[in-house]
């Protein structure tokens, strides 16, 4: 059993769907997720601009997970309120959510339909 190592500041677009993809045929188990998850909470401080750029990355990664993977939401959940606290904007876990994902389509044009992905996922978090 590999671990995925994946770099959730830096990849492309199409590398975050690809593993969500991946996810969902299940060609990861439990472990194999978590642990890619966890590189992103073993991270002690991120900038507000790199929190940002991670929750809409982690939002673009579970697009085409199904809810039935719930070990991959269990540790995808729990990811995103950890990057949240570097969001210092309101009290809310929501909107700190809600905040990110503004900030990061407010400068970007619609290139591939990129802003109402996000924006789509978005509806469906809960902290």
């Amino acid at each position: 059993m590999d671990d995925i190592v994946i770099d959730f500041l830096s990849l492309p677009e199409k590398e975050y769907l690809k593993f969500g993809k991946k996810v969902k045929k299940e060609k990861y188990n439990e472990i194999q997720v978590k642990r890619a998850l966890e590189s992103v909470v073993k991270k002690e401080k991120y900038s507000k601009k790199e929190a940002i750029t991670l929750i809409k990355n982690l939002l673009l990664t579970s697009q085409h997970v199904p809810f039935e993977r719930k070990d991959f939401y269990a540790h995808w959940g729990k990811t995103i309120c950890y990057v949240t606290n570097f969001i210092n904007k309101g009290e809310s876990i929501n909107y700190k959510i809600l905040y990110a994902l503004y900030k990061s389509q407010i400068k970007i044009k619609r290139i591939n339909g990129t802003k109402k992905k996000v924006l789509r996922k978005s509806a469906n978090i809960n902290c």
